[in-house]
């Protein structure tokens, strides 16, 4: 018998043993995959970045197309210059009126070429200047006898008021002189009219037609939205209706009183009639216009039937820097690409543990082609303190302010921001905002009686996606699902503010979720209660793995001892 009880020591001293190592190397496991899920955020998934190639400009310039402005009609009648100082010969012939120069008129022929902006890129155009073509009319009268002394030159100088761009053409009576007959002296036009016939000792008349062109400037002739409106907030798209205030100052030059050495000034004399042509003018309504800065009431009566705008003669549109100015509503559709949820953007990781960025992808939905629009949105997930640098992918202008500098800011805390300008017919205007993501929360997840849980499953969603290394609407790179410690603990570090859902799993089935809204910087604890049941899990196992390794030593045992009997 004694035999036996020492064997039966030997047994269950090394059915102990085994019990205890089987459970120590359970709990070193159980703790040690706890521990690592702690502490996965040390290997960081490498951001994915989005395709450039998928967002281009459409425009040269970041400026609003402007259509066209030609001139219809023009009147001035103000006589140009006969005298140069390189020919003093021909005073004598003046004042003694051997040689009489009178000046008939000026009139409009047509118009060469349209003042014209025009911003896209394939059609791109900027010409701010109205080529016309004018006729200006003088008859040139000479009395031979009148001039005793040394006799006529036989020749005349002229030169128009306003500046020649290019002659065209020059007729002596009805017939077109040819151009070895004429030469320009400067600003002078010289025509030896001796040449057509020999007047020596004869008292004559021919009249002078001078067919010329000359330039009209189109200047500060630009368009701007007045205001930027707020898109409201839980938006992601939204209507607006923009006031556009399109402006212009027309300059027409003159020589001064003194003539063409005196230099050119701005004339009053001169009267315009226009044609300003808006680019999609059917989109373009409420209008409101002013010239030269008197406010016109019937502007029904400016249109043409093309919706083309005409300043009338009767109007004296003047030629010394006269201001027109039109204000329009026009409306245009926004929206965000891949924007999660209402933070308009994609957010992801860029460098080590907290830096992000969030990019943007503001897009024109409907809207006139060629017409630029901005509008300012208020975000709320990170602090104007924490941003490090924005830019726009089109070099375009970003405009971030706290909200504490502005009125009437439907959040307490964040920045507004202004976007870059948009056009349709881009995939978007992509910006993106550079940031210190310095938020850290705690999580605490415990079971029915409050007591830590480990063997669940917890997945992060930021604003309804998964939270992770990068993070947008229609694809993410998540985080890998969350494991708490023995304290039932996961920590989040490095997050940026804003809306978290917390959902978590026990064997693939989900158990709970929460919703956190994430305002301030301050470190946080956030203890989620379940409904599991409460069981020790260690004793659990410890228990059936005793009772397992008892029952099979206690078959063991017995049928050894039954063999020996």
């Amino acid at each position: 018998m004694r035999k036996n009880t020492n064997k039966i020591k030997v047994f269950f001293a090394i059915f102990l043993m085994l019990v205890f190592i089987m459970s120590t190397f359970f709990m070193a496991t159980s703790t040690q995959y706890n521990i690592s899920s702690d502490n996965k955020e040390d290997t960081i998934i490498k951001s994915q970045d989005f395709s450039s190639k998928d967002y281009s400009s459409i425009l040269k310039e970041e400026k609003n197309s402007l259509g066209h402005i030609s001139v219809l009609n023009l009147t001035y009648n103000r006589p140009g210059f006969h005298l140069s100082s390189s020919y003093s010969k021909l005073e004598e012939e003046y004042n003694s009126t051997a040689l009489v120069l009178d000046y008939i008129n000026t009139t409009y022929m047509e118009s060469l070429q349209m003042a014209s902006r025009n911003f896209k890129s394939q059609e791109y155009i900027q010409n701010d200047d109205i080529l016309v073509k004018l006729n200006e009319t003088i008859v040139v009268k000479y009395d031979q006898s009148f001039d005793p002394v040394d006799g006529l030159e036989g020749y005349v100088l002229y030169a128009p008021r306003l500046p020649i761009e290019e002659v065209f053409e020059i007729y002596y009576n009805d017939t077109l002189i040819s151009e070895t007959d004429y030469s320009l002296i400067g600003d002078f036009i010289m025509f030896n009219y001796f040449v057509y016939e020999n007047f020596a000792y004869t008292k004559e008349a021919f009249i002078m037609n001078i067919i010329y062109s000359y330039k009209i400037n189109i200047a500060s002739w630009q368009m701007n939205q007045i205001e930027i409106n707020d898109l409201p907030l839980n938006e992601s798209n939204y209507d607006f209706n923009p006031t556009y205030n399109y402006v212009f100052n027309l300059r027409c030059s003159a020589y001064k009183d003194n003539g063409p050495s005196s230099g050119t000034e701005f004339s009053q004399d001169i009267i315009i009639k226009l044609n300003v042509s808006l680019y999609d003018r059917e989109s373009l309504s409420d209008y409101s216009l002013k010239i030269d800065n008197e406010q016109k009431t019937n502007i029904d009566d400016y249109f043409d039937n093309y919706d083309n705008i005409i300043v009338n003669l009767t109007d004296n549109f003047r030629g010394n820097n006269t201001l027109f100015s039109l204000d329009f509503k026009t409306d245009f559709t926004i929206g965000f690409t891949n924007a999660v949820h209402t933070t308009w953007a994609v957010d992801r990781l860029i460098s080590e543990k907290h830096f992000r960025e969030k990019i943007y992808f503001p897009t024109v939905i409907s809207g006139p082609e060629h017409y630029l629009f901005k509008f300012s949105f208020f975000e709320s997930t990170f602090l104007m303190d924490y941003i490090q640098s924005a830019s726009s992918l089109f070099d375009r202008i970003v405009d971030i302010i706290d909200v504490n500098d502005t009125e009437n800011s439907p959040i307490s805390q964040g920045i507004k921001i202004t976007t870059p300008s948009l056009v349709i017919g881009e995939n978007a205007c992509p910006f993106s905002i550079f940031y210190h993501a310095n938020k850290t929360i705690k999580l605490i997840i415990t079971d029915n009686i409050n007591l830590p849980v480990w063997d669940v499953n917890v997945k992060v969603y930021y604003y309804d996606s998964l939270f992770g290394t990068y993070v947008s609407n229609d694809k993410t790179l998540p985080n890998a699902p969350l494991i708490p410690n023995e304290n039932g603990e996961i920590v989040l570090n490095k997050i940026p503010l804003g809306e978290y859902k917390i959902a978590i799993f026990q064997n693939d089935i989900l158990i709970k979720e929460v919703l956190i809204n994430i305002t301030s910087l301050n470190e946080e604890i956030y203890y989620i209660h379940t409904d599991i049941f409460h069981f020790p899990t260690i004793i659990l196992v410890f228990g059936l793995t005793s009772a397992g390794i008892f029952l099979f030593g206690f078959v063991f045992y017995n049928r050894k001892t039954k063999k020996r009997k």
